[in-house]
Formats: structure tokens, sequence, C-alpha cells
């Protein structure tokens, strides 16, 4: 199977992109939580609730970036989800966190429209 190789913004349609970017709000919200539970983990308390919504919210980021043709956000966001809702959860709170910096960053790209 092929890799699959990262799109810029460049690549994404201007309209498609527009759409994306009325997203924001709502994306950073939900990047908000997750970062919320990271927060919890990275202390060594963190409610389950927390971390029961972080995994809701990146699922959805999943969803949402693989609908706009953003596969490295969609892959890293679904990555997050899975490590967030197996049971050693708190136990992998080193990969959590490194892929929930990583969904950031990657959120932040895919919101900076390429210079015209």
């Amino acid at each position: 199977m092929p890799m699959a190789r990262k799109i810029t913004a460049a690549e994404v349609p201007a309209a498609l992109l527009e759409m994306w970017e009325k997203f924001r709000p709502l994306s950073m919200e939900r990047l908000q939580a997750i970062e919320q539970a990271v927060a919890g983990l990275r202390a060594g308390q963190v409610a389950p609730e927390l971390v029961e919504r972080a995994c809701g919210e990146a699922h959805k980021i999943a969803g949402g970036a693989g609908s706009f043709g953003f596969g490295e956000l969609s892959k890293s966001a679904r990555r997050l989800e899975l490590l967030l809702e197996s049971p050693s959860g708190a136990a992998d709170a080193g990969k959590i966190v490194a892929e929930a910096d990583h969904l950031r960053r990657l959120m932040d790209e895919s919101f900076t429209a390429p210079a015209g």
C-alpha cells in the first residue's frame, strides 16, 4: 500500500479551504478539550469524564479533517482517539502528550492559508 503524502493548504481547493476555515472556532474548542485532558494526564490527575470527552473530540476532528482532505491531521486525531480510549490510557500518558502536541501543530498548519 503506498504511503499517503501530506496535503498542503495550497493543494486544497479554495472553496473547500474556505469551508474548513469556518470550522476553525469549533475545531479549536475541540482541541482545547483535548488539551485540558492532556494537562490532567501530565499532572497525573485527570477525571475520566475529561478523557472520555477528549476521545470524542479527537474522533470529531479526525472525521472533519478527513472530509476536508487533511489526511495527516485526520490520522493523528485518530491515533490520539485510540490512545485515549484504551484501558491503559493513563499508562500511555507520554504517547498521548506527544500525539496531542503533534495534533496541535497539524491543526495550526491546516488553518494557515498559503501566502498568495
